[in-house]
């Protein structure tokens, strides 16, 4: 994902795959600086690097949270 496509997901829900683990985690985009994105996982905020996940937008069936 780019920079530019994470920024519009800011608010929303989304799914973030962490390349280093495998593990999929559905949480909401807080901000983006850079490539670098915070991520609010269940009440637990995250800084994530573009570049070693993907993140998917997540429709509201999906997500359970």
């Amino acid at each position: 994902m780019k920079v530019a496509e994470a920024r519009k997901l800011i608010g929303q829900k989304v799914s973030v795959q962490k390349h280093y683990s495998g593990i999929i985690e559905h949480g909401i985009i807080l901000s983006v600086q850079g490539q670098n994105v915070e991520v609010d996982f269940y009440g637990m905020r995250d800084w994530l690097w573009l570049p070693d996940c993907t993140i998917k937008p997540t429709s509201e069936g999906d997500f359970n949270g």
